[in-house]
């Protein structure tokens, strides 16, 4: 048991919020899309890709959007990534189809408007 308690903090944002009611993959769907409509408004990919990659997903059964009152508990979630960095938010972005890099220490504004194109 202080092996599993030790991983928490680390799961994704959506699992911690929901209370791991949610299945792990459909909190990694939305988190995709999060992510590419983040490196959109970065100016780090395309409209058409990012909307590819939020049909692709869709196509398949996943889900692509979260509820609109949920970002505050979701950043707060988010900086217990294991991708962030003390204080630092990173984020796993695509810079193209089948290409990623580090986005590190977005703006909240830029975070919110990412959010806002997932957003129900």
């Amino acid at each position: 048991h202080g092996v599993a308690n030790r991983h928490l903090p680390r799961r994704h944002a959506i699992e911690r919020r929901e209370h791991f009611a949610w299945r792990h993959g459909d909190a990694v769907s939305v988190g995709m899309v999060y992510a590419a409509e983040l490196a959109q408004l970065a100016g780090r990919l395309d409209s058409e890709t990012a909307a590819r990659h939020r049909a692709v997903l869709s196509r398949v059964g996943l889900p692509t959007t979260y509820p609109a009152d949920a970002f505050d508990d979701l950043l707060h979630n988010m900086a217990l990534d294991k991708k962030s960095r003390g204080s630092t938010l990173r984020f796993v972005i695509l810079n193209g189809l089948a290409s990623a890099e580090i986005l590190a220490a977005p703006n909240e504004e830029l975070l919110r408007a990412a959010y806002a194109a997932i957003s129900q």
